[in-house]
């Protein structure tokens, strides 16, 4: 699917982009009753936009209070995150018991295939959604998070499991890029910790094998547990056990890694950010991750 331009406005306010970029879709059912009032003259004198409206369980979408306008089509697949999904960390997408009415102008000269291209998503019954990064607006919204505050190498690592099954995955900032591996087999069980330790530590091997290796480095986590464990192992008068750790093998590589990088004299710094959230970068390790956990291959 082609990525095209894209803007974000609501009633006189542009947050990036620009209001001729079109087709405007526009989320009805979302507006306040002033937002919709602000926007309806705009709808009435245009003919390129596409809005999206969420029907009640029973009696449908109430209309636009315009004339000129039709149905495109009517849609009923997981479209939606679930309710307060940056409040629970659950991000799967859902149906509910409610379909998506898409209206267009009769007037209107907007591509078929893009028309397609909407109806194929609103029907879709992936578990998560398609990721963009979006134009050069949004880009610079990324840039206000943890993740776009520094000048180095920057990567997000996530694990995955589900049934046995395990996954580890990492996005590289720089290039949009990223990678995966299967964690262990059905056998061995799963853990959450290890598939986070597994997803670091492909990161700093990545960062190693990277052109731009010797440069500083931030690494984005969602997992305390794997901070506590390289925790132990910083500063004077502590004396940890590798073979303590349930995942020792794995950590044992993750301290290699960063010791090379300490006598490069090489910053290296691990943050701790919040599962599922938004972080594009952190949702971008996460379907990496996802990947790694339906893989066959392992591992070594």
């Amino acid at each position: 699917m082609k990525q095209r331009e894209r803007s974000l406005v609501r009633g006189d306010s542009t947050t990036w982009g620009s209001k001729s970029l079109g087709p405007r879709d526009i989320n009805w059912t979302s507006l306040r009753g002033e937002d919709q009032a602000t926007i309806l003259p705009l709808l009435q004198s245009t003919s390129n936009w596409i809005v999206l409206a969420l029907g009640k369980s029973k009696v449908g979408t109430i209309p636009l209070p315009i004339e000129d306008f039709v149905t495109a089509m009517i849609t009923k697949g997981k479209a939606f995150r679930k309710w307060q999904w940056w409040l629970t960390g659950n991000d799967e997408l859902a149906a509910y018991d409610r379909k998506v009415e898409v209206w267009i102008s009769s007037k209107h000269n907007i591509p078929k295939n893009l028309l397609d291209d909407l109806e194929s998503l609103l029907n879709s019954s992936s578990a998560k959604d398609v990721l963009q990064n979006g134009t050069e607006g949004v880009k610079g919204i990324w840039e206000g998070t943890e993740a776009g505050l520094f000048p180095g190498l920057m990567y997000a690592t996530d694990g995955s499991q589900e049934k046995g099954n395990m996954g580890a995955g990492f996005h590289r900032h720089e290039g949009e890029t990223g990678a995966f591996c299967k964690v262990g087999t059905d056998e061995e069980g799963s853990s959450s910790n290890r598939v986070q330790h597994a997803a670091a530590c492909i990161a700093l091997e990545d960062a190693w094998q990277y052109a731009g290796s010797q440069r500083p480095l931030i690494l984005l986590t969602d997992s305390k547990c794997l901070s506590i464990a390289i925790q132990k192992w910083i500063g004077e008068g502590i004396d940890p056990t590798i073979k303590e750790s349930p995942d020792g093998d794995i950590l044992w590589e993750i301290l290699e890694l960063l010791r090379v990088r300490i006598d490069l004299g090489l910053f290296t710094l691990f943050v701790k950010i919040k599962s599922h959230r938004g972080d594009f970068f952190s949702e971008m390790a996460d379907r990496w991750a996802d990947k790694g956990r339906r893989t066959e291959m392992e591992a070594t």
